[in-house]
């Protein structure tokens, strides 16, 4: 699965945050408000959070763009489904693994694969969906508008689309003079 909105999300959500000194709210439509695609209707909402690791580039972003790995385990709590077509999908696991040319101000070329692992009411297993980014959507300048802007390709919530935002956290300046190795950041995904 080609995930440039999910990598794009993680490079651009840093590019947006270190080019300004202000804290940034990556998503500038809130994920609840995404309007449905294809006849769904918001299926899924989760609050979303990087794990301990964080967003990880290697070698750690710079001010010049440069051949960068990319990886990321996101966790999907508290997730709700306004419909009720989705309730037994309470958590998951997000996985994202891939590759840019990228640096301190954003990114190109984006590849790599993602799936998340969902997890019930009662801690078990519900299953794997593996998203593909969308073919001719742009990568916006805002990370968290491009965050998680990906098709659900297989498993649970087959066909539908996936939109989100990160709100980054910590010194995100270093990037500029020291390089930066992870981000982390806490925000919303809705499946509609």
């Amino acid at each position: 699965m080609s995930t440039r909105r999910l990598l794009a999300v993680a490079v651009l959500t840093t590019s947006a945050a270190v080019a300004s000194t202000a804290p940034v709210a990556v998503a500038s439509t809130p994920p609840a408000a995404v309007a449905p695609t294809k006849g769904h209707s918001n299926t899924l909402t989760c609050s979303i959070s990087t794990a301990s690791r964080g967003v990880s580039f290697n070698p750690p972003l710079r001010l010049q763009r440069r051949p960068t790995a990319i990886t990321a385990t996101l966790a999907l709590r508290d997730c709700r489904s306004p419909n009720g077509r989705q309730r037994h999908l309470r958590s998951g696991t997000l996985r994202v693994r891939g590759a840019a040319l990228a640096g301190c101000t954003g990114a190109r070329d984006l590849r790599g694969t993602a799936a998340i692992t969902w997890r019930d009411q009662h801690g078990r297993h519900a299953g794997t969906s593996r998203l593909a980014s969308q073919p001719g959507t742009q990568v916006r300048s805002s990370l968290a508008d491009a965050l998680l802007a990906s098709r659900v390709t297989s498993g649970p919530l087959k066909g539908h689309d996936a939109r989100g935002g990160i709100i980054p956290r910590g010194d995100l300046l270093r990037c500029h003079n020291q390089g930066l190795g992870t981000v982390h950041g806490t925000g919303r995904i809705t499946f509609a």
